[in-house]
């Protein structure tokens, strides 16, 4: 079906940044259509952004099409316009009783003005100078000792991999962290088969980053973090105890089996670009698909179960997740996961899925998410190597957001997921009223 908007406006100064469609049945994403069938949608929401903020028309027109999209077809819905104007301002439209039936273009004309409130954005940068929190102590940690927390790279384990913050010891490790008197973001590890663990699923900061993430690049990341004595005790030598060098690397052989010792999981904290702003991020993990059925997605949250709008975050792959997307899932020790992988094809595809709560004490296995909305890291042989904006504004107003990793069927095995199951993100923007 397709959908064309008229909109316009006797102030053709005001410009719009982007428009949000949403309905009360799914309107976008992925469908299948059998025997006539409408398909099954994935979103309630889809949004037009536009690379330079565009004027409205002058006047209504019946030939002039302002914006148009294509969307499924549905029986009976409501409809829900809202337009973003440049200065922070947005106006918001609603259409009933609308029935959207296949091949049919369906023209909405609409004389628009801005009637929202103007908004500033607070941002999370994970920032020692932005953190505004009251310093609080993480008790399981240091053997039941304690870790204070006064400043965001507090919250950055050591080791990068089963360490004392994210994995306690690796049962427990009840880590959170709170954006208090800024975005007002709160974050806990969840709980998931009785355990609070990173393995577990959750968001961890890091300043960790390095280019490459090819096979070569895996035992340079790890010495840096670890120690070139670590990596050394693995590598082939000669009877004079020179290193056996690989002719297709240029580098020392590794020992058979060591890769349980030098797999990529031990830099899992690792993105493949400096932070998007400063010298911190969060990285998540944690997934539910057939196999992996977790209780609990990770989340974000408003720790004052307020609902607000997140407007943005900025995301990229982590260099584990992209050595094994693009050089495949290897055979060996620590790098298995029940699948088998060959590396990019042109059918592949990943994407996060965020889910909307509009409240804070949404039950994670009986309460459906108010809104979605998704980014696609990976589609076909095109892959996500630095940082890209995430409008999340499509989500509404809400009380939480959790994750969720979807992929391409090449991209599961036997055991669910084949790719590990990480994303980095950085600079999340809330909408808060202007002061």
């Amino acid at each position: 079906s397709y959908l064309w908007l008229n909109s316009y406006s006797s102030n053709i100064e005001t410009k719009v940044e982007g428009v949000r469609i949403t309905a009360t049945s799914k309107i976008a994403g992925q469908a299948e259509f059998v025997d006539g069938s409408l398909g099954v949608g994935t979103s309630l929401t889809m949004s037009i952004r536009f690379p330079q903020p565009k004027r409205l028309l002058k006047e209504s027109s019946s030939t002039d099409i302002w914006a148009a999209a294509v969307i499924l077809p549905i029986n009976t819905t409501t409809l829900t316009v809202e337009y973003d104007f440049v200065g922070n301002t947005t106006a918001t439209y609603t259409y009933n009783a609308k029935d959207i039936k296949a091949g049919n273009t369906y023209r909405i004309s609409q004389d628009v003005t801005s009637t929202g409130d103007a908004y500033q954005l607070k941002v999370l940068t994970f920032e020692d100078d932005d953190a505004k929190f009251e310093g609080y102590t993480l008790s399981y940690a240091n053997y039941g000792m304690g870790q204070e927390i006064l400043k965001w790279s507090d919250l950055i384990d050591n080791p990068i991999y089963g360490g004392p913050l994210t994995y306690g010891d690796n049962q427990y490790a009840e880590y959170y962290w709170y954006d208090e008197n800024n975005t007002e973001l709160y974050h806990y590890f969840p709980e998931n088969n009785g355990f609070y663990c990173y393995w577990g699923g959750g968001h961890a900061i890091s300043n960790v980053w390095g280019e490459g993430y090819d096979d070569a690049d895996r035992n340079d990341h790890i010495a840096k973090y670890y120690g070139e004595d670590y990596v050394d005790q693995w590598m082939q030598k000669d009877a004079n105890g020179d290193y056996i060098i690989d002719p297709n690397t240029g580098k020392p052989k590794p020992k058979p089996g060591a890769d349980g010792a030098l797999g990529w999981f031990l830099v899992q904290l690792m993105a493949p670009i400096q932070p998007h702003s400063g010298e911190n991020f969060a990285v998540h993990y944690g997934y539910k698909d057939f196999f992996n059925y977790i209780d609990n997605l990770p989340e974000l949250s408003f720790y004052d179960e307020q609902q607000r709008i997140i407007d943005h975050m900025y995301v990229t792959n982590t260099n584990y997740t992209l050595n094994q997307l693009v050089n495949g899932v290897k055979s060996e020790e620590g790098n298995t996961f029940g699948g088998s992988w060959e590396g990019l094809k042109d059918d592949a595809w990943l994407k996060i899925v965020a889910y909307g709560y509009d409240s804070f004490d949404a039950d994670p296995l009986y309460d459906e998410p108010t809104s979605t909305t998704e980014f696609y890291l990976v589609q076909g042989m095109e892959v996500v190597e630095t940082w890209q904006k995430w409008d999340l504004s499509v989500l509404g107003p809400v009380a939480k957001v959790r994750f969720n990793f979807l992929y391409s069927e090449s991209m599961g095995g036997s055991y669910g997921f084949t790719i590990p199951g990480y994303f980095a993100y950085d600079d999340v923007a809330v909408r808060f009223p202007a002061e």
